[in-house]
């Protein structure tokens, strides 16, 4: 029987996009919802990137670790600490992190491999089937989230008519922050509209 795992993204507001129509409908809009922390106890595992890409055909297994077969061999740790030494150490700082602008690093061919195939992946060119997901740390959990534990929601501004929203928002002290878009998007293409309202707080 497989556990019932929870799948977070460190320090981004990433989507992986679903092959749909524009749409207006309101079940089809992602929303984001932003933790502060989370109890070191419930994490199982760090990722350096989502790991859901990386059996994909054309994917970060088959055109960066092609010697890796499980990719829990990639696992970082289980601490959230985990996520923020490798931003410091591939990208230096957050807002440079945010922005996917990972320092100058050469491959090296004395480095360990799985740490030069991890720089030639943040410095990916050209490969269309991979996008922000595959540089962005991945926070494994074993424990349900409390809507407690959440700080922000981002959402569609239409969200702010529903009473219903509203109330859960107040009932948790969650702090809506809602973005609007003037033409109907297909989901995957709410990813950065969804982003630059992360980057504001």
């Amino acid at each position: 029987m497989k556990e019932e795992l929870l799948y977070f993204f460190y320090g981004r507001a990433e989507y992986r996009g679903l092959d749909l129509k524009a749409s207006d409908l309101e079940a089809e809009r992602p929303m984001c919802f932003v933790l502060g922390e989370i109890d070191a106890g419930s994490i199982l595992s760090t990722f350096p990137f989502d790991t859901g890409a990386f059996q994909i055909e054309g994917g970060i297994k088959e055109n960066f670790f092609p010697h890796i077969e499980d990719v829990f061999a990639l696992s970082m740790g289980g601490e959230i600490t985990d996520c923020q030494k490798l931003v410091q150490c591939f990208y230096g700082n957050n807002d440079k992190f945010r922005n996917n602008d990972p320092e100058k690093l050469d491959f090296d061919p004395f480095l360990e491999l799985e740490v030069g195939s991890y720089i030639q992946l943040i410095n990916k060119r050209g490969i269309d089937t991979l996008d922000g997901r595959s540089s962005t740390p991945e926070i494994v959990a074993l424990e349900n989230i409390s809507l407690d534990e959440v700080e922000y929601v981002i959402v569609h501004i239409e969200n702010d008519s529903s009473p219903f929203f509203k109330q859960k928002c107040k009932e948790h002290r969650i702090e809506p922050i809602y973005f609007h878009t003037k033409t109907p998007l297909r989901p995957g293409e709410y990813i950065s509209v969804i982003q630059d309202r992360f980057d504001s707080l």
